[in-house]
């Protein structure tokens, strides 16, 4: 939240939303639940069919890993604009869970690259069924 709040409630807690524990069982049990949860959303994309997935968060470590096993593109802290560009050239919808993906929200294209240019590396969605954009890469020779 940005700037001023006016005319605000002020909620002062002294206690954590995190469970106390009293024995290693119930912490492995809440460990073991959590692990659960991240495989079951990895599952669901990967039953979407999606072969690139991508994320306005940090998608982790366990996730690329587990989708590179499954040939699927992933990547993560993608800007919401860029989201909202490949959403739209794609017409794809962005969502907010991996519950209940139905094909009407996958976005389409032909092919999709990853290519480096340089030291960067570019994502490059080609045949988008809404796409009418064009991008032009210049690289100049000379060393900065």
């Amino acid at each position: 939240m940005a700037g001023n709040v006016m005319a605000s409630r002020i909620f002062l807690l002294f206690e954590s939303f995190m469970p106390r524990l009293s024995d290693r069982l119930q912490y492995q049990s809440i460990v073991d639940a959590e692990w659960n949860i991240i495989y079951d959303k990895m599952d669901k994309c990967v039953k979407s069919g999606a072969k690139v997935v991508l994320s306005r968060l940090a998608i982790g470590d366990l996730a690329t890993q587990y989708f590179a096993d499954r040939d699927i593109f992933c990547a993560g802290c993608v800007t919401e604009e860029d989201l909202q560009r490949v959403a739209a050239a794609t017409s794809g919808t962005m969502q907010t869970t991996v519950n209940n993906i139905i094909n009407e929200v996958l976005g389409s294209c032909e092919l999709f690259e990853e290519k480096q240019v340089g030291n960067e590396r570019f994502n490059i969605f080609s045949g988008c069924p809404s796409g009418q954009t064009a991008t032009i890469v210049l690289h100049g020779g000379a060393d900065q």
